[in-house]
């Protein structure tokens, strides 16, 4: 058999590899805004990068190759997965009561939860504890949205002096290789993603 047919360009064909994941980050104004950059280069590192922020965040960070949408259509359609991080108490409310006043809280709103929907939230443990902030993530929570929660106070932790250029981190969110790493090995079976 010589490989001519009416098969042979299948017969020959390379197996397709899955593509990478297209992950959308947004971010909101709040203490660990900064951190946004971290997460990007995080995401990068095993998917394709979208980048939202509010007015009130940072800028969209350079050095990073990103996937940019014209809309919050473009978005929707272009995303796997969609993460924010961090996310203010304020956009928390927004989503959780469908209110949109800007492009990260229209594509929140619109998103199709049958695809993976992540927030970490960055907020002082007494916000986090309040009964109004814990009735909102009880409700995108009911939609299907997956929290990733702050960083608590940990007693021992509080306990240990804080050598002077040190902070302690509480109630901000996750360090961004541990958002990205929850997120990876909780959707890798879908995509081809570098280990």
């Amino acid at each position: 058999m010589d490989g001519s047919g009416p098969f042979s360009s299948i017969c020959n064909a390379k197996p397709r590899s899955p593509r990478m994941a297209r992950v959308l980050l947004g971010a909101c104004g709040c203490f660990d805004a900064l951190k946004f950059v971290l997460l990007c280069q995080e995401f990068s590192k095993w998917a394709k990068v979208g980048a939202v922020v509010t007015q009130a965040s940072v800028p969209i960070p350079s050095g990073v190759t990103l996937v940019s949408k014209d809309n919050a259509e473009g978005y929707l359609e272009w995303a796997d997965i969609m993460v924010i991080a961090p996310l203010s108490p304020e956009t928390l409310g927004k989503i959780a009561a469908a209110h949109c006043d800007d492009l990260l809280t229209t594509i929140a709103r619109g998103w199709n939860l049958s695809k993976p929907f992540y927030v970490a939230p960055s907020m002082e443990p007494f916000m986090w504890r309040n009964t109004i902030i814990q009735s909102y993530c009880a409700s995108i929570k009911r939609r299907g949205v997956s929290i990733i929660p702050p960083a608590l106070e940990d007693v021992e932790f509080l306990e240990r002096p804080v050598k002077e250029g040190q902070h302690k981190n509480i109630g901000g969110m996750p360090e961004p290789s541990e958002i990205s790493y929850t997120v990876r090995i909780s959707n890798e079976i879908y995509w081809d993603t570098p280990k």
